[in-house]
């Protein structure tokens, strides 16, 4: 399992937690997008300041949020023609 952990430095009183993790560049890379709901779907056990926290939670500078995740399998997997050798077939 993978985490992150981000301090917030910007003055951003009242944004959402979803919102700002969305904008940062951090995130896109460690997850492999920063779309909301992409997030929302593999982060686990966000917190904010050490307290479990929901993604609508608002945010202040200061503020250090942490998660984990678990990789998604790659939905762009391409089958390959590979030869094999048919050791036995029914008649069926």
């Amino acid at each position: 399992m993978n985490s992150v952990s981000i301090t917030v430095t910007e003055n951003i009183e009242g944004s959402r937690v979803d919102k700002f993790l969305s904008e940062q560049e951090i995130v896109k890379e460690a997850c492999g997008s920063n779309n909301r709901s992409h997030l929302q779907n593999i982060i686990q056990d966000l917190t904010v300041n050490g307290k479990k926290a929901k993604f609508s939670a608002k945010i202040r500078t200061g503020d250090t949020i942490e998660f984990s995740w678990e990789p998604l399998i790659p939905t762009d997997i391409e089958p390959q023609n590979i030869p094999l050798d048919i050791v036995y077939e029914d008649h069926r």
